[in-house]
C-alpha cells in the first residue's frame, strides 16, 4: 500500500498522517523535501525518490513541489492520494505565524508550552506567500486529479472527526484508531492577530486576481 498526503502547511497534514500510516501500519516518510531549497541537492533527492518506494505513507508539502517536479512523479503508484487544506484562509495564514512562534517559545523555554501569545501582525509579504502557495497547492490538485481519482479532507473535517468516516470508506477499515499526538487544535486567530479582516480582505483578492489570470 502506498499513500500520498499532498497538504497544505498547518493544514492538520500531520494528524492525517500519523492516523493513516498507523492504522495501515505502513513506514512513513514525512516531509522528504522539506528543506531542499538549494536545486542542487534537490537533484539528488528528486522524484526518483518517489517513484522507487512502492510501498509507505508519504507526507508531502504542496510547496515543496517548486523544486521537485511533481509532473514526473508516477501518481498511478499511489494507492491512494489525499489532499488537505484549510477552508479558512485567513486562519491557515497566519497559523504559519502562529506556529513559528509557538516553537520558538517551546525551543526557548525548556520545551514548556504555553499559548498566551502577545498578539501579532501578519505582514503582506506573508500574505503574498500563502497566495501564491494555495495556488499552487491548486494546480497540483487540479492537475493530478485530471489524469487519476483523489480524495480531499480538510482541517474543518479533521478537527470534528469527521474525517474518520471517509478514512473508513477509503481505505475499507471497520475501525479507525486516532489515538496519537496531537498539536491543541481550535486557536482563535482573530484574538492573536491584529490586522485580522485585512488579512482576510488581502488573501480573497489576491485569490481572485490569480483566477483573472
Amino acid at each position: 500500500m502506498k499513500v500520498a498526503i499532498i497538504g497544505m502547511p498547518r493544514s492538520a497534514s500531520t494528524v492525517l498522517f500519523g492516523v493513516i500510516s498507523k492504522n495501515l501500519q505502513l513506514v512513513r516518510y514525512n516531509e522528504p523535501y522539506e528543506g531542499l531549497y538549494d536545486l542542487s541537492k534537490a537533484y539528488d533527492y528528486s522524484h526518483r525518490g518517489l517513484n522507487q518506494i512502492h510501498s509507505g505513507a508519504f507526507k508531502l508539502m504542496a510547496h515543496n513541489f517548486y523544486w521537485v517536479n511533481w509532473q514526473a512523479v508516477n501518481w498511478y503508484d499511489f494507492n491512494e492520494i489525499i489532499f488537505t487544506h484549510r477552508n479558512n484562509h485567513a486562519d491557515a495564514c497566519i497559523s504559519v505565524q502562529y506556529a513559528a512562534m509557538f516553537n520558538y517559545w517551546r525551543q526557548t523555554k525548556l520545551r514548556r508550552f504555553n499559548l498566551d501569545l502577545t498578539p501579532f501582525t501578519i505582514t503582506d509579504q506573508q500574505i503574498t506567500d500563502y497566495v501564491n502557495n494555495f495556488v499552487h497547492y491548486c494546480e497540483m490538485k487540479k492537475n493530478i486529479s485530471g489524469i487519476r481519482k483523489t480524495e480531499c479532507i480538510t482541517y474543518e473535517q479533521i478537527v470534528s472527526g469527521e474525517y474518520v468516516n471517509k478514512i473508513k470508506n477509503v481505505f475499507n477499515l471497520q475501525n479507525v484508531d486516532t489515538d496519537i499526538d496531537d498539536l491543541p487544535l481550535g486557536v482563535n486567530y482573530r484574538q492573536l492577530c491584529l490586522n485580522y479582516d485585512e488579512v482576510v480582505d488581502k488573501i480573497d483578492g489576491g485569490l481572485e486576481t490569480h483566477e483573472r489570470i
